[in-house]
C-alpha cells in the first residue's frame, strides 16, 4: 500500500516522503523539469512551469507522468490510489482549467508555491476523467500536499467542487478517505 507522510527535520526543513507500491511496466525515474519548461496537459492549452520540479515520473511517448515531486518554492505533492471514491467530470467544463488526474501534479508544482495558492486556484479547476496520452485508463487518485511552512493538506475529489482538507496527521495512504484515517 502506498503511503505518504510529511516530516520536519532537526533544522526545521519540512519534507514529504512516500512509498510507491504501484506496479508498472514503465519504471518510475528521477526527473527534473526546469522552471520555464513547456508541457501540454491532455486537455486545454500548453503551460509553462514557473518553478523547477524534481520528482519521480514515468516517461511515456515524450510525456512525463509524475507520481510525486517537489518544486523550488518548497511545495510538494504525491498522488495515492483512491478507487471507487472519485468524482471526475465526463467532459471538459467551459471557463475552467480542465485537467486529467494524471496532469494534476505538474499543474500544482509547476504553477504554485504554497498550499494557500493551490487552494485559491482550486475553484477554477475541473478534474476530467479522460484517458491520458499513452495510458489506457483513468486513474482514481487523491493527493497529499505539503509546503515550506509545514502545512499539510489533502485533496480528495469525491465531488466536482474541489477543496483542500487540512491533514493534522501529516499522513495519507491509498483508500480510505482522510476522515477514515482520522477516525482510526
Amino acid at each position: 500500500m502506498c503511503t505518504s507522510l510529511t516530516l520536519t527535520a532537526a533544522d526545521g526543513t519540512h519534507l514529504l516522503a512516500r512509498t510507491m507500491d504501484f506496479p508498472n511496466v514503465d519504471p518510475w525515474q528521477p526527473t527534473v523539469l526546469e522552471a520555464g519548461t513547456n508541457w501540454r496537459p491532455i486537455l486545454g492549452k500548453p503551460q509553462t512551469t514557473r518553478y523547477r520540479i524534481v520528482g519521480s515520473a514515468r516517461h511515456l511517448n515524450g510525456y512525463s507522468l509524475f507520481g510525486d515531486g517537489l518544486n523550488s518554492a518548497g511545495l510538494s505533492c504525491a498522488e495515492l490510489y483512491f478507487p471507487n471514491r472519485v468524482t471526475y467530470y465526463d467532459a471538459p467544463q467551459a471557463g475552467m482549467t480542465n485537467l486529467t488526474p494524471q496532469d494534476f501534479i505538474l499543474w500544482v508544482l509547476g504553477q504554485h508555491r504554497s498550499i494557500a495558492e493551490v487552494a485559491a486556484d482550486l475553484p477554477t479547476v475541473a478534474l476530467v476523467g479522460r484517458v491520458w496520452y499513452a495510458e489506457n485508463k483513468v486513474y482514481p487518485f487523491h493527493w497529499l500536499l505539503a509546503d515550506a511552512t509545514g502545512a499539510t493538506a489533502v485533496l480528495e475529489p469525491t465531488a466536482h467542487a474541489l477543496k483542500l482538507i487540512a491533514d493534522p496527521l501529516n499522513v495519507l495512504t491509498n483508500t480510505p478517505e482522510l476522515a477514515d484515517h482520522l477516525a482510526a
